[in-house]
Formats: C-alpha cells, sequence, structure tokens
C-alpha cells in the first residue's frame, strides 16, 4: 500500500494469533543409536535428543488446537546443523502448515548452519561421523516462506561477495500485521571471528541489515501496521548480568540497535537462544516501547510453547495493540519408541519430565572432558594456536606479576635469608612448562579433570544440600520464568553461604588439591634446572645462570651460606650432581621436580612444611597460626584474598541476577498493550497482569 494514513489500512478490530517455539534441537531418530559415542554426548547435555521428535510433534498438536495463524521459531531446529535433521522438521512443519492452514517462519539459530558438529550416531560399526552439513542456501530453501503459504517475501540481500545475515526477510501475514525476520547468527567468512565459514555461538547485526530492517519498519509503520521481529539472540538483557557474564546470548550494541528498532516503529522481538522463558521491555528517549519475549527451549525444562494473540483495536482515533501472552506447559507427549534404546516411552507431563534433566555431575564431568579434548584435538591440527595460547598464558601471567615478588617470613627475616622471585624468570619458566602441559598424558588429565570437577559439584552448601542443588534451583527458576517468586529458605541459606566466601574457600581448596595432583604427574616431565633456568647455586647462594636465562629466584643470606648450602644437599640429594672447587652445587640437569618432591617426602621435616604451606595457601592467613613455617607472604596472601574476594562477589551476584527477576514476574501468562496515538506521536508501555 502507498497510503500513508494510519487508519485507512485498518478496521475496527483485527487480530494475529501467533503460535511460538524456540530451540528445537531436533535430532532425527534415524540418527540415534544405543552406543558408546551416542551415550558420551547425551551425558554431556541437557537436552533430551531422544524426545525431541516426539516433544516436537506433541507442541505441534496442541499449537495446532489453538487455531493459529502463524507459527513462529526462534532458531536452533536441530542439534548441530545437521541436514537430515532439518529435512525432517521441514517435512514436519510442511504438514502442520497443510492441517491448520497457518504460515510458518522460521530464523535461523546458532548450532543450525554450517556446523562442523552434525553428527549421525547411527552407522554400521558404532562409530559416530560426520552428518550432512547445512549450507545457507539449504537452509533458505527448506524453510523458504513460500512453501508455508507466504507471499510477497522481501529479501535482505548482503553486498555482493557477502553472506552474513543472509537468510533474513519480511512478510505480512496478513492486512494490519508485518513480520521481519532477522538473521543473527555468525556462519561466513565474513562474519566469524576465524574468517572461515564455521558456525559461532555469539550474534551479529551487520550496518547492512540494520539499514535494511529500519526501511522495512519504517514502510510497514507508514501503511498502519503493527511491526513484529523475529531472531534468535536476544536483543534485550534477560537478566541483569547476562551483558557482562554471557554477551554471546545478545546481539552486538543491543541497546542501541533495539532503541534504533523502536524508534522506526517496531513492537518488539520474539528471541530463543537462552532456554528461558522471560519478557522484557524497554522504552527509549523519544517514548517509544520495544519488548523481547523470550522463548525457553522445546527440549530442556520447562518444555514449553506460547501461544500470543495480538488484537488491534480503533479506539477514539487511537490504535491499541494488546499482546495476550499464554504460555503452554506440562503437555501430553503420549507413547513413544525411545529410538535410543528402541523400548516403548511414556510422558504425560513433558514439563514434570524435563525437570528432571538437569545439571549433574555426571554430565559435568563428562562435557568438562569431552570439551577439554575437543580443545587439545584443536591445538594438534592447529600448531599455530598452540604457540598462540602459549604466549597468552604468559601475558595473562605476566601482567599479574610485580617487577619482583618478595617471598620472605619471620623466620626468614631473623636468619637473614632473603628469597625473590622475579617475573623475566617466570616467564623463563613458563617457556619449558607450557609445552609439557600440552603433551601431558590424555588420561591423566581426563581423571584430574573429573576429580576436579566432582569434588566442586558436591560442595555442601546447607541442610544437606550441594551447589549442584542450588545451580539447578536458580538455573531452572530463570528457565520456567519463576524468577519474581518468593525464594526456599534452603535457598536463602545458600546465598549467605555464598556472600560469606563458602564456596571460593572450598574451590580454593579443591584447586589447590588439584595443582598437587596435576603437578605429582606433570612434575615427572619438569627439568629443575629448567625450571629455575640454572645450573647450579654458589656460596654466596647466586644461581648460576643457564642458557642466557634470568634465574627464578633470586637468593641471599647475610651469613651461614656454607650451612645453608649443605642443608640443601642433604634435604635434595637428587638435585646436587657435585661440588665445584670453589664450593659451588651444580645441579644434576635430569633432576625433574618428581625427584624433588620424592626427596622432601622422605624428610620428615620438609614434609611436614610441605604440608602447612598447602593449608596456608588454601584458607589464608587469617585462620592459621603465623608461627607456621613457609608461609606465603603478606604480599602473595593479599593478592591471593582479593581474588577470592573478588570471585564471591561475582558469584554471588551472578546468583543474584539470575535467580531474581526485579523487571517483572509475569514471564509465562501475561497482558500488555501499546497505545500508537499517531506515526510520530509517542507509545506507552505498561504491563498488565492477565485477569482470571
Amino acid at each position: 500500500m502507498n497510503n500513508t494514513d494510519q487508519n485507512q489500512s485498518i478496521t475496527r478490530h483485527q487480530t494475529l494469533r501467533i503460535a511460538v517455539l524456540a530451540d528445537l534441537h531436533y535430532l532425527a531418530p534415524s540418527l540415534i543409536a544405543d552406543t558408546p559415542d551416542y551415550t558420551e554426548h547425551r551425558n554431556s547435555d541437557r537436552k533430551m535428543y531422544n524426545e525431541s521428535n516426539t516433544f516436537l510433534r506433541a507442541a505441534l498438536k496442541r499449537l495446532a488446537a489453538q487455531d493459529p495463524d502463524v507459527l513462529m521459531i526462534a532458531g536452533d531446529l536441530t542439534k548441530d546443523g545437521e541436514r537430515e535433521c532439518h529435512e525432517a522438521i521441514a517435512a514436519i512443519l510442511e504438514q502442520f502448515a497443510r492441517d491448520t492452514g497457518a504460515q510458518v517462519f522460521a530464523a535461523p539459530g546458532n548450532h543450525d548452519i554450517n556446523n562442523p558438529d552434525a553428527t549421525n550416531f547411527n552407522t554400521p560399526n558404532g562409530k559416530a561421523v560426520p552428518a550432512g552439513r547445512t549450507t545457507p542456501a539449504i537452509f533458505g530453501d527448506l524453510y523458504a516462506p513460500e512453501r508455508f503459504g507466504a507471499a510477497e517475501v522481501k529479501r535482505f540481500v548482503p553486498p555482493e561477495g557477502k553472506l552474513g545475515c543472509g537468510l533474513s526477510y519480511c512478510v505480512r501475514p496478513k492486512p494490519g500485521f508485518t513480520l521481519i525476520v532477522m538473521d543473527t547468527n555468525r556462519y561466513s567468512a565474513d562474519t566469524t571471528v576465524r574468517g572461515i565459514d564455521e558456525n559461532q555461538t555469539a550474534g551479529i547485526f551487520t550496518p547492512e541489515l540494520e539499514a535494511w530492517v529500519l526501511e522495512q519498519t519504517r514502510a510497514a509503520k507508514a501503511q498502519g501496521d503493527t511491526v513484529i521481529g523475529l531472531g534468535h539472540h536476544g536483543f534485550l538483557p534477560h537478566f541483569s548480568m547476562e551483558p557482562k557474564a554471557m554477551p554471546a546470548y545478545l546481539i552486538p550494541e543491543y541497546e542501541r540497535i533495539s532503541t534504533a528498532l523502536a524508534d522506526a516503529g517496531m513492537d518488539g522481538v520474539f528471541t530463543g537462544h537462552m532456554h528461558a522463558n522471560d519478557i522484557q521491555k524497554m522504552t527509549t528517549e523519544k517514548g517509544r516501547s520495544f519488548f523481547d519475549i523470550e522463548t525457553a527451549s522445546l527440549i530442556c525444562y520447562p518444555s514449553p510453547a506460547r501461544i500470543v494473540t495480538v488484537t488491534r483495536k480503533e479506539v477514539d482515533g487511537q490504535i491499541r495493540e494488546n499482546f495476550d501472552v499464554h504460555t503452554l506447559i506440562h503437555t501430553d507427549a503420549g507413547t513413544f519408541i525411545n529410538p535410543e534404546t528402541g523400548k516403548a516411552q511414556t510422558v504425560h507431563d513433558m514439563t514434570a519430565y524435563a525437570k528432571q534433566y538437569g545439571f549433574d555431575t555426571n554430565m559435568l564431568e563428562t562435557t568438562a572432558v569431552h570439551n577439554l579434548r575437543k580443545f587439545f584435538k584443536y591445538l594438534k591440527t592447529h600448531p599455530d594456536k598452540k604457540a598462540e595460547y602459549h604466549s597468552k598464558i604468559v601475558n595473562a601471567i605476566d601482567g599479574l606479576l610485580v617487577e619482583r615478588l618478595h617471598v620472605q617470613d619471620r623466620r626468614m627475616k631473623k636468619a637473614g635469608i632473603h628469597v625473590s622471585v622475579n617475573s623475566q624468570g617466570i616467564e623463563g619458566a613458563l617457556d619449558d612448562v607450557i609445552p609439557k602441559l600440552f603433551s601431558l598424558n590424555p588420561d591423566v588429565r581426563d581423571s584430574l579433570l573429573r576429580r576436579t570437577v566432582g569434588a566442586m559439584s558436591r560442595v555442601d552448601v546447607t541442610d544437606g544440600r550441594t551447589i549442584l542443588d542450588y545451580t539447578n534451583y536458580i538455573y531452572q527458576r530463570h528457565l520456567a520464568g519463576l524468577d519474581g517468586t518468593p525464594h526456599e529458605d534452603w535457598a536463602l541459606h545458600t546465598r549467605e553461604f555464598l556472600a560469606q566466601g563458602g564456596l571460593t574457600d572450598a574451590y580454593t581448596t579443591i584447586f589447590t588439591e588439584l595443582a598437587m595432583a596435576l603437578a605429582g604427574d606433570y612434575a615427572q616431565t619438569l627439568s629443575v634446572s629448567k625450571i629455575l633456568g640454572a645450573d647450579g647455586i654458589q656460596k654466596n647462594l647466586n644461581l648460576i645462570p643457564s642458557d642466557g636465562r634470568t634465574p627464578l629466584v633470586d637468593l641471599s643470606a647475610k651469613r651461614g651460606g656454607r650451612l645453608i648450602l649443605a642443608i640443601i644437599k642433604w634435604m635434595l640429594p637428587s638435585l646436587i650432581a657435585k661440588r665445584r672447587k670453589d664450593g659451588a652445587l651444580l645441579f644434576r640437569p635430569t633432576c625433574t621436580i618428581a625427584d624433588l618432591i620424592a626427596d622432601l617426602k622422605r624428610n620428615p621435616l620438609s614434609h611436614f612444611a610441605l604440608a602447612h604451606m598447602q593449608k596456608r595457601t588454601a584458607k589464608g592467613a587469617s585462620d592459621v597460626d603465623p608461627a607456621l613455617p613457609f608461609a606465603l607472604p603478606p604480599a602473595a596472601l593479599a593478592a591471593l584474598q582479593k581474588g577470592k574476594d573478588q570471585v564471591t562477589a561475582f558469584v554471588t551476584e551472578f546468583a543474584d541476577s539470575m535467580g531474581n527477576d526485579t523487571e517483572s514476574d509475569q514471564d509465562n501468562d501475561t497482558q500488555f498493550i501499546l497505545n500508537c496515538p499517531a506515526l510520530s506521536g509517542d507509545d506507552w508501555f505498561s504491563f498488565q497482569p492477565k485477569q482470571a
């Protein structure tokens, strides 16, 4: 229409019923088998892949009964972009469109396109192999809106030679309503950080897409339409720490872009990605309103669908837009054949069933090991990245150091002994340590990681509950949109445990034990002389530099140098090769850290000292006897405590942010109204609890 009179294209009453799904993460039954590879993958995720086919069909059946005009899917339709899965979903959606007459619009998600993790687990030998990979062209063809009844589709065309955001389009499913599907994903070389055609988690909103969406929004508003967006990544934060802690779940520059869209006339967007039910709002300086209705994943708790009725009414020359949001949960999925076990299974309540699939220790351990293996596999095929990570580790540690760290307790000071560690020496030591860390025995590495993650998940917090119980409690409150309800008493007590540093203290102890355990295996590969950057020690206690290195440690004593050398030779026989004529002790090049530890363990005095050093490091200085030997220096203890305080503050703030929705306690069933007095006028926005 070319008519710019807002009311001319509007009847007295117009309605659009929108069915909403998000994050289907569908895995076709034909790709599933009862194999070790599939079991490991399933155990590393909360997603219910075995149930994904049945849950999708059950949700669509329930939505069909709501008589929707359109079905909108907010991305991540597949597990990992398997072409076989996309083809199966497209066929299911085509049948839904034929049965209901509803048009179907699907935005891509970060899992859906150019995903190297696309996997077929159902093979003759039981070994997982790559499944078909879905390109942007394949996705665009399978979910072309014309296949589902749409007409007059306007498509965004990226600049020549680029593909970014290229699956965006604009449709008018009914008179008075314009829908803009926005492709916010990175999967092409022109948008990915590594410059290759491979998916990334983070989103994107290119300047070209922004200009095009604004143009379509203004044109639709000029003819009086209600304008609604659909995308995968969030356009508004759904908990206060999301921009800081999980920025990959929001489009870049979300605040500026959402403001621009609102001022142009878009009412809001439907999104997914975070797997949570949440509704957020904002009002621009110009008084324009904007909402982000985020819908949780169908195959994670609470396994919801939504039905949103948008009603436009002309009241006293104003256009009143009413959004009535209703969340469908507790859906009956009926009886089906589990594709992994081959046995019949019945799920009468998808929400109650899904709640049991929260985080558990086995899942966390498996996920950690899987990701670590994936990382080391990546390093093996990208040797240049190994050097890059080496450099990053050195730079990160170097940034934490002052030029010299002095190590001296009151006994050392009284004896006139001075020890300091310098940053140049640490950098030299790391040059030897890091490459060996990358080559650590995989079985040892995996075992240590499992043990550490398991210990972290089992920390007791209060009333017989663990930190894992609290994690599931907070996370599932957020996922279900129940984060505006009162907390249970045990959760309030746990929150105090976090705020007082109880969890940080427990984790400090766990990581200290990990470091000691890691040293036990890892130390067999580390040469003491290479770590120290020294070939020996002189009578004045100065280390003898090796290979032009700056020694790691500067050691000096006002008196008793010969006695100290004698003690070193007595306590560390594996380290000393021989004594030179000038009295200097030369180190044995083959002596490893493991040999050193063995020497110390054989000496009761040193064993006692090491045990207390570990205790002091874990607990900090405030609650131990200052007379104990080998205390960390005050500067190191202060730095340790500062770090622990920062971690405590972050963890507590994150739990508060995700577990408490201060914006709205109506994330599931609610109603809100937009009034549009004129194209150039202001909107006002208000949440109103849905009337019974």
